[in-house]
């Protein structure tokens, strides 16, 4: 029953995605806007990281099919994440950023 209940949290939580809002694109980007951007990135994705080892994990230790597609749904949702957080962080390309964020914002968008 337990094993039932979590498969459920996991595949809710998986299927709910981050939270994210849209928010309107402005014409011209600032360093602190970037870090900001970066900060809520970080954020967000650790929230899927974690999601995506629980099902890891539940699907390691209870290999059926269902917990297989968990694990794939997981792997996706990640994925469309860093694919769309990709394409919004452009507007930060050519900004002067100290090395950590370019760094950071380099390897997101060779992600």
């Amino acid at each position: 029953m337990r094993t039932a209940a979590l498969v459920l949290f996991l595949f809710g939580a998986l299927q709910a995605g981050p939270n994210v809002v849209a928010q309107p694109t402005r014409k011209v980007a600032t360093a602190a806007e970037a870090a900001a951007f970066m900060a809520e990135f970080e954020t967000q994705l650790l929230d899927l990281w974690i999601a995506r080892e629980r099902s890891g994990w539940v699907n390691a230790t209870f290999i059926t099919h269902d917990t297989d597609l968990l694990t794939a749904r997981a792997n996706e949702v990640v994925m469309e994440f860093v694919s769309r957080e990709a394409e919004k962080a452009k507007r930060f390309a050519g900004l002067d950023l100290d090395t950590a964020l370019r760094r950071k914002f380099r390897l997101l968008r060779l992600s």
